[in-house]
């Protein structure tokens, strides 16, 4: 089945933004996912054309806590911090400042090494959230790079007790980053 029947029969809520090619052929994509009990929901205005593919944002509900501005981001592959990939992250950056909730976490594949990434975080006054991993969370035969983390609000990571990767999902050549 698709990937929606698979995250419910697995007990898991799904929004999912359609998968866009890469010019090496390869096909990448962005969803966000919560487990059924957790409310989720695609806010109004949350996809722009700048981030068609590249990125999608969800609201998450946990009982008990604030709302939580979600966003999974899919950067261009080997160009670094281009025009494109700063242009998607100044959208990102603009929804997280917009948004009401005031509580977020950005994650996802940033295809750009972290010391690239922690210019963004300070910008909408993030924290990187990365898996301890010696291998990396992408992985080739070469080896390893580590460019699927998070940059969540400081109020909000303080409150994580983990991050791993999930070793045993593998997502070919990437490995699935959680937060606890």
């Amino acid at each position: 089945g698709d990937a929606s029947t698979s995250a419910a029969r697995n007990g898991w809520k799904a929004i999912f933004e359609p998968a866009i090619g890469t010019p090496k052929g390869s096909r990448g994509g962005v969803a966000i996912l919560a487990r059924n009990f957790l409310g989720l929901t695609r806010p109004t205005g949350a996809c722009t054309t700048v981030w068609a593919g590249r990125a999608i944002a969800a609201v998450l509900q946990a009982p008990g806590c604030r709302p939580t501005l979600c966003v999974s981001t899919y950067l261009e592959t080997g160009v670094g911090m281009s025009e494109t990939n700063c242009k998607i992250l100044a959208a990102v950056g603009q929804r997280v400042a917009d948004d009401e909730c005031k509580c977020f976490c950005v994650g996802g594949d940033f295809n750009v090494p972290l010391d690239a990434m922690a210019s963004f975080a300070r910008t909408v006054q993030g924290q990187l959230v990365v898996p301890p991993t010696v291998r990396g969370t992408m992985r080739t035969k070469d080896g390893g790079s580590t460019l699927d983390y998070f940059v969540v609000e400081q109020n909000l990571a303080k409150g994580i007790a983990k991050v791993h990767t999930l070793e045993h999902q593998r997502l070919k050549p990437h490995v699935p980053v959680q937060l606890t």
